[in-house]
């Protein structure tokens, strides 16, 4: 029997009609109608305060407090908040001294009676090394739910301060990007799901089991075996401008039994004057066994405009496995172990006996956007404004698409609303879209979105996640640079194709590594070297702009930018460096750290000398300054001594100073012999060679002679680099005068004597002969020392001498 509430009209009208006929004075303002006023009116509120006391007793009806007392007897907690999460940047002058940053540290916002001040702990242990000026600390609020987002550069406080540490800000906003308070809705839900899976062995109770850990967004369970699902080729005859075969187009094969209909799983795309078969996965729209359909049956859309495409099923529509099952969890921290085994652990609380439980991460679908905004005031914006804005909106599109939920499709709408909230943004005037999804580890599908889309479809177990968002408020220039090698250039060349080529492109035109290469033939003619051709393309927004495509490289240019011609650095010749330098790190550093530093510090070597452009030279100080900025590395140390410029082979000593390596016209600089070191190496070097003329002017020489003379050699060799020091170079002369002037008691001369030298911190391999007498340079990081000389290796030959 459900509670009636009497309202304040009743209630007077009731009491007016049951006083007696004495008191019939009801003026407004008369004491009778006061009393009965005064009366009705604290009734009516009784009433509904009784109403709230009874609807409070209903998972229907309760709200707030009341609804977490209703649930609680199902043993059920309203879900709490996520911790907003984010990143700050510590500051330092530069020292010689590593500071810890801390699991724990606390940072703050500024306390005012405005906005009171939100505290943030940082989750990760941070060294800032003596020679970095600033680090960056993860961290997440102390406080639960979304009261604790701040903007960008609000956290400058230290509560309680590291020594040696300046300031504390925040570049980018913190923001609460997980699982937000529960509202009732979702709470009577959950209560309602709890009670009907509580017999268990249930989709329902799976995802509600999983569902109530700490840290899980969204859970779904997918059974394979309702409807048969495959994959089929669609293949259009004619070239007929872009085409998207939509999600859900329906197709059908006709049975005994009737047509039996399916529909696609995914937009397939058709490109512009091409003849095209893409595959796509499908789904039957027939439960159970009916739906199946094997290899070879004939496959019709039901859309008569599509009549003149071609549908060919090279493989089974079936069912999944029976007593399989699926389950897709939408988690920050999924990969964790712990994480993995809560989930498990939930999952065989519930699932029922003999069921195989599959348990993946949500798949994601990787989003690329560019979005074309116009600023408020734009003509009078500075470029630091106009960048500041720019980064704001994609800042706030990242967040949009990581609240995106497993299953949930974009919208549209939802995403140009949440861009216009933006102070400063008068309207999103375009953008476009472009999903990744892994159809199989060899194979990734691409889909484009315009702005007159509306929205993306997803599976149930997808989702989006953002990848590279770009966001433009004026038109962008996409500066391409190239280099190659030619073996005619001169001064005089000219490069009038390639200039064309880019005069000739639009915005959004994409680049070719292809038509490139034609354009410098062209050019250049036979002297092309097509292999070395290289391009890098200079992006303002941080994404990736070099693609694979067919085979080819792609400048991707987006729709709001267009592409110039950049630097064009033309070589006829490789000048190689050869060099060393020593990398001081800390004392308490692991072996495994050391070799963190040594990859590190190659590929900083390796950008430093990517980056030269024409004639720029190889600046000692530069490179240092690239090797320092590296994480661990207290102090660089180069000698300039250790440091050769090759042309062709040839040493060109001339071409170093104490500050840099000269860099002519037309070279490009490389260094695939360079030493980089934490500790001392060495430098193994080997007799591979060593002939002895031995002269014989009257009787045979005794065998124990030239046993001795094997003897003194083995001892002069293994022990002529005892002693010396580090970057000591090996002079070819001084040891085979060594070996010429040994006292024994017969004559001999040195016709032969072979060293080959390899170096173990970079394989550098140097080598000298009789013919060749090279000196063996050996850098400052290395140590010389002689591999074992055996007797054997001794090649002694008997020289009679003219009577």
């Amino acid at each position: 029997m459900a509670f009636e509430i009497k309202k304040y009209t009743n209630i007077f009208e009731d009491m007016r009609n049951g006083i007696p006929p004495a008191l019939d004075d009801f003026e407004v303002g008369s004491v009778t109608r006061t009393l009965v006023e005064s009366f009705s009116y604290e009734l009516a509120l009784l009433y509904e305060k009784m109403n709230l006391v009874y609807l409070s007793a209903f998972v229907d009806t309760a709200q707030g407090s009341h609804l977490d007392n209703v649930v609680a007897v199902l043993g059920i907690r309203r879900s709490l908040p996520d911790f907003s999460v984010g990143a700050v940047k510590f500051v330092r002058d530069t020292g010689k001294e590593d500071i810890t940053i801390p699991i724990g540290t606390l940072v703050a916002t500024e306390d005012t009676p405005e906005k009171p001040k939100k505290v943030y702990q940082t989750i990760e242990q941070k060294v800032l090394a003596g020679n970095q000026t600033e680090v960056s600390v993860k961290i997440q609020a102390v406080e639960r739910g979304e009261e604790q987002d701040t903007e960008a550069n609000t956290i400058i406080v230290m509560p309680r301060p590291i020594p040696g540490i300046k300031e504390v800000t925040n570049p980018e906003p913190v923001k609460l990007v997980g699982k937000r308070r529960e509202t009732d809705d979702e709470l009577r839900e959950r209560a309602k799901n709890a009670l009907i899976s509580s017999g268990k062995a249930t989709i329902l109770s799976i995802e509600n089991a999983v569902l109530s850990l700490p840290g899980v967004l969204d859970v779904k369970v997918r059974e394979r075996f309702h409807f048969a699902e495959g994959e089929i080729s669609i293949i259009r005859p004619d070239a007929n401008g872009d085409f998207t075969l939509p999600r859900g187009t329906q197709f059908g094969t006709d049975t005994l039994a009737g047509r039996i209909l399916y529909q696609t799983k995914d937009d397939v795309e058709f490109l512009d004057e091409e003849a095209q078969a893409d595959d796509v996965r499908v789904q039957s729209l027939a439960e159970g066994k009916a739906g199946e359909a094997f290899a070879g049956a004939t496959l019709t859309f039901e859309d008569s405009s599509f009549s003149t495409y071609t549908i060919q099923n090279t493989k089974d529509i079936l069912l999944g496995e029976y007593g399989v099952i699926e389950v897709f969890v939408d988690a920050p921290e999924f990969e964790k172990p712990e994480m993995k085994e809560a989930i498990e652990a939930a999952v065989d609380r519930v699932r029922a006996a003999g069921i195989l439980t599959l348990l993946e991460a949500a798949k994601q679908v990787q989003v690329d956007g560019a979005f074309r905004i116009e600023a408020s005031g734009q003509a009078n914006l500075t470029p630091e404004n106009r960048a500041a804005l720019e980064n704001q909106v994609r800042s706030e599109l990242i967040i949009f698409f990581q609240e995106l939920r497993m299953g949930r499709p974009l919208l549209f709408s939802k995403l140009i609303k949440n861009v216009l909230s933006i102070e400063g943004v008068d309207n999103l005037a375009d953008f476009r879209l472009t999903t990744f999804k892994e159809i199989s580890p060899s194979e990734i599908r691409k889909n484009n979105y315009l702005f007159s889309n509306n929205k993306i479809l997803v599976d149930e177990f997808e989702i989006l996640k953002a990848r590279d968002i770009c966001v433009a408020s004026e038109d962008k220039l996409l500066p391409v640079d190239i280099e190659f090698k030619a073996s005619g250039i001169t001064p005089a060349s000219t490069f009038g194709n390639l200039t064309a080529l880019f005069s000739g492109k639009k915005m959004g035109d994409a680049v070719r590594r292809s038509e490139i290469s034609t354009a410098l033939l062209n050019d250049v003619g036979a002297f092309f070297n097509a292999p070395t051709l290289k391009i890098k393309a200079t992006s303002w927004c941080e994404r990736t702009v070099l693609v694979e495509e067919g085979g080819d490289v792609v400048v991707n240019t987006l729709f709001v930018e267009k592409p110039i011609l950049g630097d064009v650095f033309a070589y006829n010749n490789y000048l190689d460096i050869v060099g060393a330098a020593k990398l001081v790190l800390p004392l308490n550093v692991t072996a495994d750290d050391k070799a963190a530093v040594l990859a590190a510090a190659k590929t900083a070597l390796d950008d430093y000398i990517n980056h030269l452009k024409s004639e720029e030279d190889f600046v000692f100080e530069d490179l240092t300054a690239a090797l320092s900025g590296l994480e661990k590395v207290l102090a660089v140390e180069l000698d300039v001594e250790d440091f050769q410029a090759m042309l062709n082979g040839t040493s060109l000593p001339q071409r170093i100073t104490d500050k840099a390596i000269d860099i002519q016209p037309f070279e490009k600089t490389r260094a695939e012999f360079f030493a980089l070191a934490t500790d001392t190496t060495t430098l193994e070097v080997e007799v591979t060679g060593l002939d002895f003329n031995v002269i014989q002017s009257g009787d045979p020489i005794p065998s124990n002679v030239i046993s001795q003379l094997r003897d003194t050699v083995v001892h002069t060799v293994n022990n002529y680099l005892a002693g010396t020091g580090l970057g000591e170079d090996l002079i070819y002369d001084n040891l085979r005068s060594a070996l010429s002037n040994l006292t024994t008691d017969v004559s001999y001369t040195v016709k032969a004597l072979s060293l080959n030298a390899v170096s173990s911190a970079d394989g550098r391999t140097q080598t000298a002969t009789i013919t060749a007498p090279n000196d063996i340079h050996v850098r400052s990081v290395e140590l010389a020392v002689m591999k074992p000389f055996v007797g054997s290796s001794l090649n002694v030959v008997i020289e009679v001498a003219d009577e």
